[in-house]
């Protein structure tokens, strides 16, 4: 069959998951051949410019290959430069770096390589400008990566792509540090627990950055703390903040001074405060789990709340149609305009110690006042095996009594002094959230009948 601009015959095994806009294999898959065969592939849709290459520092680690993840991301450059194409490899950074790197040099693209756990290999794609791929893009990379002679012919020598190392840590950290106020930060001290290489490395050029502009990063821990002791930790060495890396960068978990885990919907709330302080007047997206509490913040700081049912996936493109400075997901994500509409967890931790010296408070308070505000949930799941069933029950059951109803994929009520919010996680699940008007006894009472309500279904399934 004839298929962008290669001739392919059949098709090889390849046991990975292609999801949007990723791959995701089980470690013991994905191994160097593998990663050559998405590298070719990737050429093919990844045109006009060199394509970013960066991978997580410990991806490979656990069973002693110190090398496996650095040998994962050479197969991928050698296939991309074996379709054409320049390679640019960073070496182990996290994908913001990767990110940054597609900004900074003009990139055709990027691949960023990282574990999840010690079992999965995880390979996320983005396009120029650091916008995801198309789902024909990536429909097309899926084809060319099982084609069974993708790898024949080659690229003759006259049109072979290069594969060229470049460090731009110190570039990315003087970006990010450009986001924030040094002069409010002034001089802080972070507890860091667990994380990878590349993180310990992001946070020391972060910090030197900071010292170049006149602020005071004392980083505590460096992937020494496991992540369980990090909250005494914190308490011991006197520090005005904690950062679980567990996750990775994008997927850390802040803790204040007190060490205790700062929770989604305060979170979102003083980094979307902090976006607005600095484009008067901005809008911010938000889905509608923590409605009251963004849209309260965002209004004080003289900024425009806007709801975004639209889901994780589209959130960044529903931002730059409307200009959004800053937009988070119920899923921990907190994407910005100033980082290419793109999520990150370092830009998300300058602008809590930015705030934090700003307002001459310690995290723990700024916490409490907003929680104090608008008492909130977590994010609550329940597995059920009708779902649709028990959301309509739920609408019809609250119905009478509610002010507000707004119903599509998922159902938000609105009542005089609580409101809830449910969706479908999916195929056989519910998720929920739950806020009210500085009254957290209610809150708790809302919570309770809900989900005893929903779990109801799981018994009666």
């Amino acid at each position: 069959m004839k298929s962008f601009g290669m001739t392919l015959s059949g098709e090889v095994a390849l046991p990975l998951g292609f999801v949007a806009g990723r791959i995701e294999a089980a470690r013991h898959a994905f191994g160097e051949a593998e990663a050559f065969r998405i590298g070719i592939a990737a050429a093919s849709v990844l045109s006009g410019g060199p394509v970013v290459v960066g991978r997580d520092g410990d991806a490979g680690e656990d069973d002693g290959d110190a090398d496996r993840g650095g040998a994962l991301s050479d197969a991928l450059a050698r296939g991309l430069a074996a379709r054409g194409a320049d390679a640019i490899d960073l070496g182990d950074c996290g994908r913001e770096e990767v990110d940054f790197a597609i900004s900074y040099l003009g990139a055709a693209g990027g691949l960023a390589l990282r574990m999840r756990g010690a079992d999965e290999v995880i390979l996320e794609f983005a396009g120029p400008g650091c916008r995801p791929l198309s789902v024909d893009a990536f429909r097309r990379v899926g084809v060319l990566a099982r084609a069974q002679n993708i790898d024949a012919p080659l690229s003759s020598d006259a049109t072979r792509g290069s594969v060229r190392r470049m460090d731009l840590r110190e570039a990315f950290a003087w970006y990010v540090t450009g986001l924030v106020d040094p002069g409010a930060i002034g001089s802080v001290r972070l507890c860091v627990g667990a994380g990878s290489r590349s993180t310990a490395g992001t946070l020391a050029a972060v910090a030197e950055a900071l010292r170049a502009r006149g602020a005071d990063l004392d980083v505590i821990g460096d992937r020494a703390i496991p992540a369980d002791r990090l909250p005494g930790a914190i308490r011991r060495h006197g520090c005005h903040m904690g950062l679980n890396l567990d996750d990775g960068c994008l997927g850390a978990r802040f803790l204040d001074d007190g060490g205790r885990v700062i929770r989604p919907p305060a979170l979102a709330a003083i980094l979307a405060d902090a976006a607005i302080r600095r484009a008067p007047g901005g809008a911010v997206l938000h889905d509608p789990a923590y409605a009251w509490t963004l849209g309260d913040r965002v209004a004080r700081a003289g900024g425009e709340s806007r709801n975004h049912s639209g889901g994780a996936a589209t959130l960044a493109q529903a931002m730059r149609d409307a200009g959004a400075v800053y937009g988070t997901h119920r899923d921990g994500r907190h994407v910005f305009r100033d980082f290419m509409f793109r999520d990150s967890g370092m830009i998300s931790l300058l602008r809590l110690l930015e705030v934090r010296g700003r307002e001459r408070a310690d995290l723990s308070q700024l916490c409490e006042e907003q929680e104090a505000r608008f008492p909130a949930s977590d994010v609550l799941g329940f597995d059920i095996p009708e779902p649709g069933r028990a959301m309509d029950d739920l609408h019809a059951m609250f119905r009478p009594a509610a002010i507000r109803i707004h119903r599509d994929a998922a159902l938000t009520m609105t009542f005089e002094a609580w409101r809830f919010h449910l969706w479908r996680r999916g195929a056989a699940g519910l998720g929920l959230t739950v806020e009210t008007r500085r009254d957290p006894g209610l809150l708790a009472d809302r919570v309770a009948a809900l989900s005893q309500r929903i779990g109801g279904y799981a018994a009666a399934g």
